[in-house]
């Protein structure tokens, strides 16, 4: 299914731990649901050497789903050319 605002907002709460919902207009974009009730929208993606990775975009309602997508679209091409954008935030955290 396609995220959008109305869309995040009707998805049910799981019992326990957290449940992905993957968005079927762009992959590796996708919502995480928490057992809590936090919405965040996240990419998926693998590094050049194989890594696979979750980045956290942000928290719905903050974000709407549109703009998170437009994100999603910039780090997904980022990552095409090679970046790493978790990567590139661990580096920072750890210097």
């Amino acid at each position: 299914m396609k995220l959008t605002d109305v869309i995040v907002k009707s998805l049910p709460t799981p019992d326990s731990g957290s449940k992905r919902y993957p968005d079927s207009e762009l992959k590796g974009f996708g919502l995480r649901v928490t057992s809590t009730g936090s919405k965040a929208f996240f990419v998926r993606y693998s590094t050049r050497a194989g890594q696979r990775k979750l980045y956290t975009i942000g928290r719905f309602p903050a974000w709407q789903a549109k703009v998170a997508r437009a994100e999603a679209l910039k780090l997904i091409r980022d990552v095409d050319l090679g970046g790493d954008p978790l990567g590139e935030i661990q580096e920072i955290r750890s210097a």
